[in-house]
């Protein structure tokens, strides 16, 4: 079994205020050696009008929310680094964006198919093999 290396952890409210699933990630990455990796979605509604408002757009947006919530995850951090645990930032540098609205419609058909498929072979099998 290969090592656990990184644990991608998702903080809803980053502060000072241990979250269950930072707790449990923590136990995990001081139990196996791994880097803790701390992300911050930006869960901040804004509407199509208002980017206008803000220099540089979309990205002018994202770089003020991510200003404001890195002091609160670096004090985290700063929990997680006095529990023996390596932490890193990996995850504002990938820029993440929320998936395309067409996303779920297209997963949902993909899951359906996937089930009528095996479905209908497992059918084949009983009929052609007699397997139960």
């Amino acid at each position: 079994m290969r090592k656990i290396q990184r644990i991608l952890v998702a903080v809803k409210s980053p502060g000072k205020q241990w979250s269950p699933a930072v707790a449990k990630a923590t136990q995990i990455a001081r139990a196996t050696g791994a880097c803790l990796e701390l992300f911050h979605g930006i869960d901040t509604r804004i509407y199509v009008e208002a980017l206008d408002t803000y220099e540089g757009g979309l990205a002018g947006f994202e770089a003020l929310q991510a200003k404001s919530y890195e002091p609160l995850l670096e004090a985290l951090a700063q929990k997680v680094r006095r529990h023996g645990v390596t932490y890193s930032a990996l995850a504002p540098g990938l820029q993440l964006t929320p998936l395309p609205l067409a996303y779920w419609p297209i997963l949902l058909a993909m899951i359906l198919a996937y089930l009528a498929l095996t479905h209908l072979m497992k059918m084949w099998l009983h009929r052609r093999f007699g397997v139960e």
